[in-house]
């Protein structure tokens, strides 16, 4: 999942489109599990939504 969030903010990045990340309860429960995934991102263009 966090490959496939990187792909997709390196290619929000050409338009100027930041991919934001909200915890819905499936994939990312809790507001560690939503922190994680970020990191594991790790690209200046998918920050969480708040």
């Amino acid at each position: 999942m966090a490959d496939a969030c990187r792909e997709c903010a390196e290619h929000g990045k050409k338009f100027g489109v930041i991919v934001a990340v909200q915890n819905h309860g499936d994939f990312i429960a809790t507001g560690a599990e939503h922190l994680s995934l970020l990191k594991r991102v790790d690209h200046e263009w998918c920050a969480a939504l708040a």
